[in-house]
């Protein structure tokens, strides 16, 4: 990573200092600076009996960009601190008045080149946003190489990303993905496949790609009318621990159905379903979470951890996303907005897929209800408060998953989020 942004500076440096002879064209540069900032408090009434959480804190995560006709890149930091109860002191994030080295990491650092050559190709590399089509396995940012051919509205990518590196000079610890997604427009349908494999060293255990070479499959199948747009996601990973003589697989669905009322109106529908593993059958593992990496697609504030304010503290004692035993989740939401304001509520129920065993047999996960609702103070400024209230289901407890006795989820962010 040194290397990089070594690499990263001085090709801006070079970039932005290049000038063509007298009287010959000069390269078209931009320059520009910005951040995304979040200064916060939150409170939490967790899922566990008598479980709280209070915690202040800020986010600061600036950026400078560059970009000619052919070159662009970027390189964001991260700087995480907070003050409170409930939050352990990590390589991400440290204490109010504390040594800030720990809480500074890279979040992006990229360069990304257009082949003048050949129209439409182009190469990117270094730590980027990337989203798997569907948001259903991966939608973060990773570690990669892609390649991508843009004709008209679609375009084909070759994506490698490195998924674990733990011990230098060695690869039997470290898992790597590569695979190509494809995205096709005409008119107002998106049809967007994607095939990729995950390759894990010797020494890695208890995943699907354990010295093995698992499959992941998704689709996303999208359809924009004049005031409403549907899309349906849809994946399936399969792989076999050869080592544990472990046969893994399973599968995701989401389906979202939006419909704009006006311009201020709205309203959504949604369902999503993730295969659970029954623990009946130790020689198969059908639970999808297996093949979930990062940042999947998620609505509900607590029972799929969505919050805003949601990058220091342990807030995901409520998140479902990544169980074992797999979920059905469905609900909807409303949005509306003025000049000055919006207000959105959101709603849904869960239920897991499988039980956990024959005795711990609950499987309701409980129904949430959340409000949002922000202040616009100017352009690229606002006050923003969240609060979610989650009836929590039995499932949480001891005859689910859980360990202690349950309580009804309260949750409320109040903060400034400033975005230029």
């Amino acid at each position: 990573m040194k290397k990089f942004l070594a690499l990263f500076f001085v090709l801006v440096i070079g970039i932005f200092s290049y000038g063509e002879n007298e009287g010959e064209k000069t390269i078209t540069k931009k320059f520009d600076f910005g951040a995304d900032i979040y200064v916060y408090g939150a409170s939490y009434k967790t899922t566990e009996k008598d479980g709280y959480l209070t915690f202040s804190a800020y986010s600061f995560w600036p950026y400078i960009s560059f970009s000619t006709q052919n070159v662009n890149g970027k390189l964001q930091l991260g700087i995480d601190q907070f003050m409170g109860s409930g939050v352990t002191p990590s390589e991400d994030y440290a204490p109010i008045g504390s040594d800030v080295k720990n809480a500074v990491k890279i979040e992006q650092a990229y360069i990304e080149i257009k082949v003048p050559f050949i129209n439409g190709l182009s190469f990117k590399r270094g730590v980027a946003e990337y989203e798997i089509p569907g948001a259903l396995v991966l939608s973060d940012n990773t570690p990669l190489f892609m390649a991508t051919y843009t004709f008209g509205d679609n375009n084909v990518s070759l994506v490698y990303i490195k998924m674990e590196e733990e011990t230098p000079g060695t690869n039997r610890d470290d898992a790597n993905m590569f695979g190509t997604d494809l995205r096709f427009k005409i008119n107002n349908i998106l049809f967007s496949p994607s095939i990729f494999f995950i390759k894990g060293g010797s020494e890695i255990t208890n995943t699907p790609w354990a010295n093995n070479l698992a499959s992941l499959f998704s689709l996303l199948f999208s359809v924009e009318l004049e005031k409403a747009n549907i899309n349906i996601a849809f994946a399936y990973g399969n792989s076999k621990d050869k080592g544990n003589n472990i046969k893994y697989s399973g599968y995701a669905v989401d389906i979202e159905a939006n419909y704009n009322f006006s311009d201020n109106f709205n309203i959504k529908a949604f369902f999503a379903v993730t295969s659970g593993d029954n623990s009946a059958t130790p020689d198969k593992y059908e639970g999808f979470n297996a093949f979930k990496i990062s940042g999947v697609k998620g609505r509900l504030l607590l029972l799929e951890n969505q919050q805003t304010f949601s990058t220091i503290a342990n807030d995901d004692f409520a998140n479902i996303r990544y169980l074992n035993y797999g979920y059905i989740i469905g609900g909807g939401s409303l949005g509306y907005n003025i000049d000055f304001a919006e207000v959105g509520l959101n709603f849904g129920y869960a239920q897991l897929m499988k039980e956990v065993s024959n005795t711990n047999n609950k499987k309701d996960l409980g129904f949430e209800i959340d409000l949002i609702f922000s202040i616009n103070i100017e352009e690229n400024t606002k006050i923003l408060f969240e609060g979610a209230y989650l009836n929590t289901g039995g499932a949480f407890g001891t005859k689910g998953f859980g360990t202690k006795d349950i309580q009804n989820s309260i949750y409320a962010g109040l903060g400034v989020v400033v975005n230029f």
